[in-house]
């Protein structure tokens, strides 16, 4: 539940203000927690460079693709950032539509500096850390879990028995 508890308070961080039915958003990353997003968000583009993470995206009804197959006119008011890279940071700047919220879920490594061009200034973005989970967004994911919004099938590729992860 905590890791989608995580998940809830980058949402509810993003979303704040927003009409979410008339709000497009793209996520960054199809690893577990892009896919918890995705999964969320219900209607999305998810983006990510790796073929099999694209696949296992659309296998489970989210409209995956490679960043290369966006449009250069395609742009979103609602990005989340999923991995915690530069390269995937720079890719929300270039997808942000003007006034558009970057939420930066992962952090990138201790020893680096994320560096923001200038065209967030100019564009007028906001970005947003998302840290962590409270009591209300514990309650949130356990709502959408109950509701089966997500099922651990899809976004857990093996599962094992204790005994068994020493080896895994």
């Amino acid at each position: 539940i905590e890791p989608l508890a995580c998940v809830m308070k980058s949402w509810s961080l993003g979303t704040m203000g927003r009409d979410m039915a008339t709000t497009s958003v793209a996520i960054i990353g199809m690893g577990v927690m892009g896919l918890m997003h995705a999964l969320i968000a219900g209607h999305c583009v998810g983006l990510d460079l790796n073929p099999k993470r694209v696949a296992w995206a659309q296998s489970i009804g989210i409209d995956a693709k490679d960043p290369a197959c966006l449009s250069e006119s395609e742009s979103f008011p609602l990005i989340f950032v999923c991995p915690g890279n530069q390269a995937a940071f720079d890719l929300a700047i270039q997808i942000a539509s003007p006034g558009a919220t970057i939420v930066l879920f992962a952090p990138l490594d201790p020893q680096s500096t994320l560096q923001v061009r200038s065209a967030a200034y100019f564009r007028d973005l906001s970005i947003v850390h998302s840290y962590s989970c409270g009591p209300m967004d514990t309650l949130a994911a356990k709502t959408q879990l109950e509701a089966r919004v997500m099922r651990h099938e899809q976004v857990v590729s093996d599962l094992i028995a204790i005994d068994q992860l020493p080896a895994a």
